[in-house]
């Protein structure tokens, strides 16, 4: 039996791994939010986080997001704020037809114990 070099070694463990990452990739392609990440709330028992849907059942790539606030001690999951509300009001302001499904919200911070946010747009 012919022993493989350690290049080999190394070429086919990259290999590997970068077939696991395609699988993975493909995966969250298809399953969406099977993975969240929390933005906890200081202080608190709260996170948010965005929850990704589908605009068209036939198109794979249009997503929408919607920001969620959960209540993790009451086991309370709701919209964060009124997304067409926030769109309505952003595009009065910027002249601008934001989608509500699809807000270009870049930055987001609750207070702590207070119904306000603050957040950045691109």
């Amino acid at each position: 039996m012919q022993k493989r070099s350690d290049a080999q070694v190394e070429i086919e463990k990259h290999y590997r791994q970068a077939k696991l990452l395609e699988h993975e990739s493909y995966v969250d392609s298809m399953v969406l939010n099977s993975k969240i990440y929390p933005n906890w709330i200081e202080c608190g028992d709260s996170f948010w986080y965005v929850r990704n849907g589908r605009n068209d059942k036939g198109d794979l790539t249009a997503v929408s997001k919607e920001f969620r606030l959960v209540d993790a001690k009451n086991s309370n999951d709701k919209p964060a704020f009124d997304h067409n509300l926030l769109a309505k009001a952003l595009s009065k302001q910027t002249g601008k037809n934001l989608d509500p499904k699809n807000l270009p919200i870049t930055q987001l911070k609750f207070s702590y114990g207070k119904s306000e946010f603050t957040f950045f747009c691109l």
